[in-house]
């Protein structure tokens, strides 16, 4: 027998629905609270460079993205400690989640289809240890956001 494909969308008994390719507007989902679901910023990444334990992206945000950012961390609550080994482990120190940011490129951004960015770079979760802002426009904010990551 041959290969047989479904181009249809088929559903479980949850409601999930499977096949299905997901557009986005930009190419980086910035998840925050629960880290899943609907909890998320989609926007444009201008900047992500990776050295050793630090992640810092950079972006531009709508103020009401920046405010929603901002009342779901506490930079700086990063604390870290070390195995027996010497490697260093970063957590959390709120202790609920409460500076844990998880950054996702995002396949086929419907505004920025020349994006390479989920071929280049990986799902990162990591603690906010610095997030500085600048303005650009009275609509839109450049966010710097530094992460300690656990590699």
């Amino acid at each position: 027998m041959g290969h047989t494909s479904f181009p249809y969308t088929f559903t479980d008994t949850l409601g999930f629905e499977f096949g299905e390719v997901l557009f986005y507007n930009y190419d980086l989902l910035i998840y925050y609270d629960s880290l899943i679901g609907t909890n998320y910023i989609d926007c444009k990444c201008v900047r992500w460079s990776v050295s050793d334990d630090n992640v810092i992206i950079e972006t531009y945000l709508d103020k009401s993205d920046v405010i929603i950012l901002l009342d779901n961390i506490v930079p700086g609550a990063v604390e870290s400690m070390y195995n027996i080994l010497g490697k260093t482990y970063y957590f959390d120190s709120t202790f609920q989640s409460n500076n844990t940011l998880r950054f996702v490129p995002t396949p086929n951004p419907d505004k920025m289809p020349l994006s390479k960015l989920n071929a280049m770079r990986s799902e990162v979760t990591g603690y906010v240890k610095n997030l500085s802002t600048f303005d650009i426009t009275e609509d839109k904010i450049g966010v710097i956001i530094e992460v300690k990551v656990n590699s």
